[in-house]
């Protein structure tokens, strides 16, 4: 949760919240980096940024979280490799974005 007085502000941890299901998410998404290829590279690039293990993994449970949601949201089990194609396609999408914006800095230095 985020606070904040003045110009200053800081984080705070939740703990209102079921703890044993966090750490459920937290140990599927440990657990995940083994068998999952999408959430082995997530954490290893995570980690060469500099993270620490336990922020990684908190990060990558909150993506089983929106992925489980969207499951559980369209009835549609889990599916590897229609995720990996939204994963290249929205990294395409940036790609392109990237590189108009690129482009338009280009031009207006013209």
């Amino acid at each position: 949760m985020l606070a904040s007085s003045g110009k200053q502000c800081w984080v705070h941890w939740r703990w209102a919240c079921p703890k044993f299901l966090r750490q459920t998410f937290h140990e599927w998404a440990a657990h995940s980096i083994g068998s999952s290829a999408w959430a082995k590279a997530y954490y290893q690039q995570q980690r060469a940024k500099g993270k620490p293990r336990n922020t990684v993994v908190r990060a990558l449970a909150f993506k089983w979280i929106r992925i489980l949601f969207r499951c559980w949201k369209d009835r549609k089990p889990y599916s590897e490799e229609v995720y990996r194609q939204a994963l290249a396609r929205r990294h395409q999408l940036r790609r392109q974005e990237l590189t108009c914006a690129t482009s338009v800095e280009n031009l207006r230095r013209l």
